[in-house]
């Protein structure tokens, strides 16, 4: 009778160990502004595929509305990560739609320049939600 038990233990604990999720750290608003290097009003337009020092890099591409940080451009692109075709999305990826806006927090990319990171869903305010933060970041920018 022990026997049979160890086993359906053993196996519990094999198959419960493999359900993950991520869970992210929150961010406050003044951390995200301050380690920010651009700051802007956007709508996330797509994706491309863009070749750099024989590597392929997968970006999502920001048209520009208003900055609120940094320096003056109509488009920004944005690193993304690539999932493999017919993975299933992980708890830990960042995704967006086309045509979302919102505001985006943006950290340089360090090794590509005009490139940016996005790597913490807090770095993304959807259009629905900022209108009620947007008096408060304000006081913060200033």
């Amino acid at each position: 009778m022990r026997q049979p038990l160890r086993v359906l233990v053993i196996f519990f604990l094999l198959f419960s160990s493999t359900l993950t999720n991520a869970m992210w750290a929150g961010i406050s608003d003044s951390q995200l502004i301050n380690e920010s290097n651009l700051i802007v009003k956007a709508t996330y337009i797509g994706a491309t595929t863009i070749g750099i020092d024989q590597n392929k890099y997968h970006l999502g591409v920001l048209n520009i509305e208003d900055i609120l940080k940094g320096d003056k451009q109509a488009v920004v692109f944005i690193h993304l990560p690539v999932r493999p075709k017919g993975f299933p999305q992980r708890s830990d990826e960042i995704n967006f739609k086309k045509r979302q806006k919102g505001i985006w927090f943006l950290e340089k990319d360090l090794q590509h320049e005009g490139i940016y990171e996005i790597n913490h869903p807090q770095r993304f305010i959807p259009e629905t939600q900022y209108k009620n933060r947007l008096p408060a970041l304000f006081k913060l920018l200033d």
